[in-house]
């Protein structure tokens, strides 16, 4: 498959959600007054937490799964596949680390609707 087309659907499936979103934002009155109580907030507000919420406890328990699969199958590597191996297990902690911050930045986020 040509990048050309990759890139093609990519931009189709983002036009999709942009509209889906403009739809979607358009389908509640808001006024300035009542930003806070309209269901749409109220909504995302509640959403962002869960994500958050879930983000920093699936990343942080894959990276530390991950590492210490890895850390097995280095034991049970040669010399060459173990460097290889302890770059695996440092990708997976950092990964684990990046999605706990990311769930912070989640969290940051939802902070500004209330």
């Amino acid at each position: 498959m040509s990048n050309l087309t990759k890139h093609k659907h990519t931009r189709r499936g983002l036009r999709i959600a942009l509209t889906a979103l403009v739809i979607a934002l358009l389908a509640v009155p808001a006024s300035a007054s009542s930003l806070e109580s309209s269901p749409i907030v109220a909504g995302t507000t509640a959403l962002l937490q869960d994500i958050a919420t879930v983000a920093a406890a699936m990343s942080i328990a894959t990276g530390g799964v991950c590492a210490i699969v890895f850390a097995i199958r280095k034991q049970m590597a040669d010399e060459q596949d173990g460097k290889l191996w302890s770059k695996r297990i440092a990708n997976a902690i950092i990964w684990g680390v990046a999605g706990g911050l990311l769930s912070g930045v989640i969290s940051l986020v939802a902070s500004y609707y209330k």
